[in-house]
């Protein structure tokens, strides 16, 4: 009886431990190709505008991809450093596909004030 309650109970502990790893995942959002409209299936990245070490900020585009029937601005979600960037122009990439990652909050300089 004893070792069933301490099997739960560390069952319980790694439970949790994997739901702390998962919110601390939370912070470093990856961005992902979104749908690319109801009859394609692949795009091709036609531009980068950042690179992994490269400040972001929410909704700023990153890349472009382009179909044969529409070019698609991928934006970061937030603002923060983009830690990784794992395509290149002309690279294919399907929908769903991780393309970077961004961690979440700034660490830019805070702009200056200027002197009275």
């Amino acid at each position: 009886m004893l070792a069933l309650m301490g099997a739960r109970l560390q069952a319980k502990t790694f439970s949790n431990f994997a739901s702390i790893c998962t919110s601390s995942r939370l912070s470093m959002p990856n961005i992902e190709i979104p749908p690319l409209g109801e009859s394609i299936k692949e795009g091709s990245i036609c531009a980068v505008f950042k690179q992994a070490g490269a400040q972001v900020t929410v909704d700023e585009t990153i890349a472009q991809i382009e179909t044969d029937k529409v070019t698609i601005d991928i934006k970061s979600p937030v603002t923060g450093t983009l830690t990784s960037f794992t395509v290149k122009v002309s690279d294919v990439v399907i929908p769903g596909q991780i393309i970077a990652a961004v961690e979440s909050g700034s660490s830019a300089a805070p702009a200056a004030t200027p002197a009275p």
